[in-house]
Parts: structure tokens; C-alpha cells; sequence
């Protein structure tokens, strides 16, 4: 077998093994549901470090409205390789979340904590 041909075989496992491991991988909805729970919680207990008891409760509860309703609108769309999280709104389908070898990452924590206040 010629050195050139070796190489090309080498580059074709390596890409199907890395096909692979990302389509396992692929995280489903429910994991962009516990990342976006995730930020809600990190964002309540930010608030909380403040002090604030009203801003806190406010906080918590106003994290807990707003999840619930961005989860009701989310789709997840499965691009075998890494899904994407979206929302429509009324400007247009926004993507919210990329989840790629078994981690979902928001893409905007701040924009999502504040989604309602627009």
C-alpha cells in the first residue's frame, strides 16, 4: 500500500470515530431544560448573595415564571452532530442554546435571566 493511500485511510477513521463520538454525544432536549434550569439557579442565588429579601423572592420568582415559559416555547432541533435550542418570538426564531459532546452552553445567561424584562 502506497504511504499517500495510508494517510487518506488514517484521515477517514479518525473523521468516523469523531462522527461518532459526537453523535452519541448529541444532548437531547431535556439537557438544554437543566442547562436553562441551571442559569435560573445560578442567577436566584446571585441575588440572594445580594441581601436583598425582596429582590431575592422577586428574583426566584420571576426566574421560575420566566423558565417555566421559555421551556413551554423551546424546540430543540437534533442536527445529529449538536442540537440547537431555539425560541420564537416576535422578532423571529432565536437560538438560545448549542449542545455539543454531551454539554448543553447557553448563549446568552444574561439575556435569558432578563428575558421578560424587555
Amino acid at each position: 500500500m502506497k504511504k499517500g493511500k495510508s494517510k487518506g485511510i488514517v484521515a477517514l477513521v479518525i473523521i468516523a470515530i469523531v462522527a461518532v463520538v459526537l453523535l452519541v454525544t448529541c444532548p437531547k432536549k431535556q439537557a438544554h431544560l437543566d442547562a436553562i434550569d441551571n442559569v435560573y439557579a445560578e442567577a436566584a442565588a446571585d441575588s440572594q448573595e445580594s441581601g436583598d429579601l425582596i429582590s431575592t423572592v422577586g428574583s426566584y420568582l420571576g426566574g421560575k415564571i420566566a423558565g417555566t415559559a421559555i421551556k413551554q416555547m423551546l424546540v430543540v432541533d437534533d442536527y445529529f452532530v449538536c442540537s440547537v435550542g431555539t425560541i420564537n418570538t416576535k422578532d423571529g426564531k432565536k437560538p438560545l442554546s448549542l449542545g455539543v459532546l454531551g454539554h448543553v452552553f447557553i448563549l446568552d445567561k444574561d439575556k435569558l435571566v432578563h428575558w421578560g424584562a424587555e
